[in-house]
């Protein structure tokens, strides 16, 4: 008994001092993930004086078809093709200034946006694609001055996930041209990403324009790859060479006019020093960057004709897209159930509270008398337990559940899942991958907290790997 006591007080001093270290874990996580600049009001924030001077250098770059400065207190630009007329902060949907430097946005959201590409059509800001709240999206959002709201928009088969390293704004053509981020299984087996274009006069419907030209796959996976827009050209500059996309015909160079060293000059990539800033701009095809610091004599400005460069090499020129096939169920597909784990969570809590209320509620009270009743009472009430436990089962599935179960098939494949749940072909691959896996998820957590056991398992055709089967794994209470 004593060496029983002895042990359960460390056992509760171990987990004390895990719980501590724990907590101040957590705590180091949250003030390091702070960002004081971020935190400030937006208005505040944009009086300081180091933002005002990097607002005077990006808004007095006249002409200019891009425009973007860098600095210690964050990040400023002009929207592309926006000629002048309005400006963003960085991952910041607060912040969107005229050219008088008035803040149009009413908005509270703040990290929806991270590494969306931003553009000027038709007299409005719009951002595609980032980062943000759990997600990786390809989302199009529309800024509505009248309103200072951001405005989410439809559109039909968007890719998975794009972001500005790999989209670009064709303003002569009214077009987004965007590489998924994601790669998907080709009908040869090879995981390849697709190029996309969307018109904006269209009905915001995006369009496959094949997978990215394997000439191109090794400098587009350059981890430090830096992109710029220019009105008719979208660069990648890689470590040796830059990749130059013509917009126009959506032809691609490979150019030694620049490359990662010549990008970043002396000063280096990574280099910071006290009240510096880095501006970058790209005007009539050609791309400029300044590093600017105060007090100091070492101010220095870099340009490339990059429409030049594009000319210089246009006989060995390439399409950036060459006809692909992706297979029906794409690669991501087996990651399904991975997706969206939050909702997954949320949906279990839920189920989890129910089902204990509803247990709570059928328990019986118990009886009073002597011994020997209350032992044959509990005895007769396992017994009607035991003969009752299926049904009270069956009555807790809900209607989708139900329908897998009263299926004669152990198994269905891709085709036969989306016809049990409706899914037409006008719904695109991504709608029906996504609408597979929730109705999955939904199904096998009810399942799970009545049998223990997931109702539904997704495995690979042994005979062509390529093809996704479902297995119906019934628990032999509910067969």
């Amino acid at each position: 008994m004593c060496l029983h006591i002895c042990l359960s007080g460390v056992f509760i001093r171990n987990m004390r001092t895990c719980l501590v270290v724990l907590l101040l874990v957590q705590v180091s996580f949250a003030s390091s993930a702070q960002n004081k600049w971020l935190r400030m009001q937006p208005e505040d924030w944009f009086e300081l004086e180091s933002v005002q001077k990097a607002w005077r250098m990006v808004k007095q770059d006249t002409g200019a078809y891009w425009s973007n400065a860098v600095f210690d207190q964050g990040w400023l630009s002009l929207v592309a093709g926006s000629e002048g007329a309005m400006f963003i902060r960085e991952k910041d949907l607060r912040l969107v200034f005229d050219s008088a430097g008035h803040n149009l946005s009413k908005s509270h959201n703040l990290g929806f946006n991270n590494g969306a590409k931003e553009f000027f059509w038709n007299g409005r800001c719009y951002a595609v694609g980032g980062q943000g709240y759990w997600n990786y999206h390809s989302q199009l959002i529309e800024f509505v001055a009248t309103t200072g709201e951001w405005e989410l928009q439809h559109t039909d088969f968007a890719p998975d996930f794009i972001d500005n390293r790999s989209t670009c704004w064709d303003a002569n053509n009214g077009r987004i041209i965007s590489i998924d981020e994601t790669a998907l299984e080709s009908e040869d087996g090879a995981l390849v990403r697709g190029v996309y274009a969307m018109p904006m006069d269209g009905g915001w419907s995006w369009e496959l324009k094949g997978q990215v030209n394997p000439a191109f796959s090794n400098h587009l996976s350059f981890p430090r790859l830096q992109s710029f827009d220019l009105k008719d050209f979208f660069i990648w500059v890689g470590l040796h060479k830059t990749l130059i996309l013509r917009k126009e015909d959506m032809s691609c160079v490979l150019s030694d006019a620049l490359n990662e060293a010549l990008l970043n000059g002396s000063t280096g990539r990574n280099r910071r020093l006290p009240s510096s800033y880095r501006h970058t701009s790209t005007k009539n095809g050609i791309l400029t960057r300044r590093h600017i610091f105060e007090n100091s004599s070492e101010n220095q400005e870099w340009s490339w004709d990059i429409a030049k460069a594009f000319e210089d090499s246009e006989g060995m020129s390439m399409p950036l897209a060459v006809p692909v096939s992706f297979r029906r169920a794409s690669a991501s597909d087996g990651n399904d159930d991975n997706s969206n784990m939050l909702g997954s969570l949320v949906l279990a809590l839920m189920l989890g509270g129910v089902g204990f209320y509803l247990g709570k509620s059928r328990q019986k009270p118990r009886p009073t008398g002597a011994p020997g009743e209350t032992a044959s009472i509990e005895k007769d009430d396992n017994k009607a337990t035991g003969i009752q436990n299926s049904e009270v089962g069956q009555a807790r599935l809900s209607a989708l559940t139900q329908e897998f179960l009263d299926l004669d098939a152990s198994s269905l494949d891709t085709i036969q899942l989306n016809a049990l749940l409706a899914l037409t072909d006008d719904l695109s691959e991504e709608t029906k991958r996504a609408r597979r896996a929730q109705a999955i998820r939904k199904v096998n957590v009810e399942y799970e907290l009545l049998y223990q056991q997931a109702l539904i398992v997704r495995t690979k055709d042994k005979l062509d790997r390529r093809r996704t089967i479902y297995i119906i794994q019934r628990h032999s209470d509910s067969a």
